[in-house]
């Protein structure tokens, strides 16, 4: 079980700034985005 939320945890991390990106439109965020999000 440890290891499936030490997994979760960082892709619940990566869908909420995504979400929130996406909720804010083109405007940038504060947090660094990962290279590899979709969209950009």
């Amino acid at each position: 079980m440890r290891i499936i939320k030490a997994l979760l945890l960082p892709f619940l991390l990566i869908l909420t700034l995504i979400g929130v990106d996406r909720l804010h439109g083109p405007h940038p965020l504060p947090l660094p985005v990962l290279p590899t999000t979709p969209g950009r």
